[in-house]
């Protein structure tokens, strides 16, 4: 149960922090506005579809960091409002211990920990994506592709998948050929002229054969069909967005499955998706790092003002920035 203490610093953070979310998500707003401009008035874009591309490019790029800034911010207002007006001393003096004190604002911090970590995998993936989407074929009139072409990929340790044409839009497919192996030696394909993916998943094959394969791997014996149903161990979202580059674009879960489909597919170099899988846990938690800051530096700060300690949170978060940025293209090397 949260004492009166508690109760107190818990509800003192929640000013700061709401007045910090609003002050930094209005700062970076600034930045993308040239570019919203120039659609507006140098390319003549329709206003709505510009002003939702930029509302979406505000959620995806920049909400992120709007967190652990407030956080901090919150944690060097309120802690240095306890410090100047002597709470701090006076709880100290009845016995109350500095790890006593930030404990609140631990529990605060990681309580806004979470919601980021949930804002990085609901909100942002789909943010970036519509935003992408948006500036690609609302803005830059680029024609949306939704066909594929000769699709390659290793579906298992032992079996490739290749489709010469498939719709992603009307889930249809078209020259589907599974190639299975054993022991490096090709003993059965599996293919069809046409056929449609279900939504269960399940790929409808029609008009196809099953050849099966001896030592030689010459035909040994050959089994047509009308209809046959086959399970892939990839989705047909999977396959669309199996060379999708950005893998801030997913989630963490996302990111994680598409991680363990590419070390199936033998792909070596995951580095950029190892690198980007791990931030998406490392941000939000640093929610903690910055409360711990925060509270130090403002029991030891009597005279600092609101927007002093505005000034200096967006400079730590601007050097944790250009860190973070330093070590993940180390780590992407």
């Amino acid at each position: 149960m949260f004492k009166i203490i508690d109760r107190y610093i818990f509800k003192s953070l929640g000013g700061p922090f709401l007045f910090g979310v609003f002050s930094f998500f209005i700062i970076m707003s600034i930045d993308p506005l040239y570019e919203t401009m120039h659609y507006i008035l140098s390319q003549k874009k329709e206003v709505s579809d510009v002003l939702k591309w930029y509302s979406y490019k505000m959620l995806s790029s920049d909400l992120i960091f709007v967190f652990p800034m407030s956080v901090l911010l919150s944690t060097l207002i309120t802690m240095g409002n306890f410090s100047r007006l002597s709470e701090i001393v006076a709880l100290k003096a009845g016995g109350v211990s500095f790890f006593r004190i930030i404990r609140p604002v631990m529990v605060f911090a990681t309580l806004i920990s979470v919601m980021t970590f949930m804002v990085y995998e609901k909100v942002i993936p789909n943010a970036i994506e519509k935003e992408e989407l948006y500036k690609k074929y609302k803005l830059q009139n680029i024609p949306h592709t939704i066909v594929k072409d000769n699709v390659f990929l290793r579906e298992d340790v032992d079996r490739f998948l290749s489709i010469k044409r498939v719709n992603f839009r009307t889930r249809q497919f078209k020259f589907l050929m599974v190639y299975y192996f054993k022991d490096n030696k090709l003993i059965k394909t599996l293919g069809a002229k046409h056929g449609k993916v279900g939504k269960d998943e399940v790929w409808n094959l029609e008009s196809g054969s099953i050849n099966y394969f001896d030592d030689n791997e010459t035909i040994s014996k050959v089994e047509r069909f009308d209809k046959h149903k086959l399970q892939l161990n990839n989705t047909l979202r999977e396959i669309e967005n199996f060379d999708k580059e950005d893998p801030n674009a997913m989630s963490f879960f996302e990111l994680y499955k598409k991680i363990k489909s590419l070390s199936r597919h033998g792909v070596l170099d995951l580095n950029k998706y190892l690198v980007a899988l791990y931030g998406k846990t490392a941000m939000p938690f640093s929610c903690l790092i910055f409360a711990v800051i925060g509270a130090s530096m403002g029991t030891t700060s009597k005279r600092t003002g609101t927007f002093t300690n505005l000034g200096l949170s967006v400079i730590m978060i601007f050097i944790y920035y250009v860190i973070t940025s330093f070590v993940k293209s180390y780590g992407v090397a």
